[in-house]
Order: structure tokens, then sequence, then C-alpha cells
């Protein structure tokens, strides 16, 4: 279950160009759909957060991947 979560907060990142998840997306019965008024994203911690107590307690090198990649969005990221 954990896996799971872990997995649709993830995507939710990657299907943007930038790598960063819209502040909004809501789940509907066609899948996600994106706040077009809300396609910022402040910079929150808590999905590498996450991966990175997946990672703490299975080991598995998947979750520190998947945080690589975020925190890389992260950096590429130019603030005002």
């Amino acid at each position: 279950l954990a896996h799971r979560l872990a997995q649709t907060c993830v995507h939710m990142y990657w299907r943007t160009v930038s790598d960063l998840a819209p502040e909004i997306t809501r789940f509907t019965r066609n899948g996600l759909v994106d706040d077009k008024g809300s396609m910022h994203n402040i910079l929150r911690p808590e999905t590498i957060e996450s991966l990175f107590l997946l990672w703490r307690t299975s080991k598995k090198q998947i979750y520190r991947n998947w945080g690589q990649r975020m925190l890389a969005a992260f950096y590429r990221t130019k603030t005002r």
C-alpha cells in the first residue's frame, strides 16, 4: 500500500514538463485533472520525505532514484 501511494505521488510530479507537481490536482473517473489556475509548485517536501522514509525502512533503491529525480527538478527551478 505504501509503495502504491508513493508511486501515485511521484507520478503527479512526472506528469508535468518541469517534473514538479501542480499545487492542485483532482482525481476523477477519467484520471487526474490539473487545476489550470494552480500549475505552480511551492516546493513542498512531503513526497521526498516520504520516499526517504520508505527507503530507510525497505532499503529499496527505487525510492532513492525517485527522490533524486524530484530533487533535480527542485534544483532546476528558478525562484524570483
